[in-house]
């Protein structure tokens, strides 16, 4: 059984080495919990994906016989059911469905029908791993009209380069039929975090929020999501922990996200997405960045119901960047007002997406 040895990844990339791992796993999933039969990796980096012939970067997804899912996949598969041409298991293995699909998708468009997601059919999708930044101009409350000026060019991207996730569309509305138009995806802030003053004087590419929802939360935009990623871990150590060096279970974790709600959905939702790793006593220590990234992926997975698209080199990236604000050795740059210190103002609600 393979394990992944996330604390030595920047050396195997350097090696050349393509880093994976797999747990069986044997939890109850519904469709769109799907992880793979025999399967399930704590993270996956670029399964299944191979390079364009002629040395281009552009990722292309196609049929693998390969059972280490990617995340990117899941998303593919949610965009293919979006536009109802998929209606098998979202589980980030590109089979014989996912090929199937995306032939008949393709067909549809005008594409060659070769069930393969290269440039032309990724981008009729409206996925972004073919871009490498989108700039834009927003309107308030996107940008936040007291930091940036009126015409100011934001640039969105993925801090780990082509081939991964980020949006460019956080003033989208918000669409049940369009994954894409997802709170925690569309505003780069895979935490969903709310807008906090915190954010807006520290936090690397914080640049505006959503509209307000019907509790009068509103979440802040990030230009990459791996600057979401470090804003979620600052809150993790900072505010929710307080600081402190010591290690703590994952009920302890999950209390602060869960309000009044019942803990026991939290609970099973994060062993689904680390192969039962994350029981209730599992203790997590929230400096190791390894186990962190972890974390964050049965985090946000379990909040946004699917494998959430963010690759292993994202996840390190965010927590990099974590480490600017406050690391190991009791560095802290970031002042938070004591009024929001309390965990209990970034709760979110356990509701169907709204605007």
């Amino acid at each position: 059984m393979a394990m992944f040895d996330f604390e030595n990844l920047g050396q195997k990339r350097q090696a050349g080495i393509l880093a994976k791992v797999s747990e069986t796993s044997t939890f109850p999933v519904t469709r769109r919990h799907v992880l793979a039969s025999s399967t399930l990796p704590f993270l996956v980096a670029f399964a299944g994906v191979r390079r364009a012939a002629g040395g281009s970067q552009d990722p292309v997804f196609q049929l693998t016989k390969s059972q280490v899912p990617d995340r990117r996949v899941a998303l593919l598969q949610c965009v293919l059911e979006d536009k109802g041409f998929y209606s098998s298991d979202v589980d980030g293995l590109f089979g014989p469905q996912t090929e199937s699909a995306t032939k008949a998708f393709q067909a549809a468009h005008g594409i060659t029908a070769d069930g393969v997601v290269s440039i032309r059919t990724g981008k009729a999708l409206g996925l972004p791993f073919w871009d490498t930044n989108i700039m834009r101009r927003l309107d308030p409350p996107f940008r936040d009209d007291a930091k940036y000026a009126q015409g100011t060019q934001f640039d969105f991207r993925s801090l780990a380069g082509l081939g991964n996730f980020f949006s460019g569309q956080p003033d989208a509305d918000y669409d049940s039929s369009n994954t894409l138009t997802r709170r925690a995806l569309r505003t780069n802030n895979p935490g969903a975090i709310n807008i906090s003053n915190w954010q807006r004087d520290s936090m690397n590419g914080y640049m505006g929020c959503t509209l307000p929802d019907r509790h009068g939360n509103q979440t802040a935009i990030y230009e990459a999501p791996e600057y979401g990623v470090g804003a979620w871990g600052f809150l993790l150590r900072k505010i929710y922990f307080n600081g402190s060096k010591d290690k703590v279970t994952v009920g302890a974790i999950v209390d602060k996200y869960r309000g009044k709600n019942s803990r026991d959905p939290y609970i099973d939702g994060y062993k689904r997405y680390s192969a039962g790793k994350f029981s209730e006593e599992y203790e997590v220590d929230l400096y190791n960045n390894a186990i962190l990234a972890r974390l964050a992926i049965a985090s946000y997975s379990h909040e946004f119901g699917s494998w959430y698209p963010l690759t292993d080199d994202q996840l390190m990236a965010g927590f990099a960047v974590t480490d600017g604000y406050i690391d190991a050795t009791g560095k802290d740059v970031v002042v938070v007002s004591p009024e929001e210190m309390d965990p209990t103002i970034y709760i979110i609600e356990p509701e169907l997406e709204l605007p």
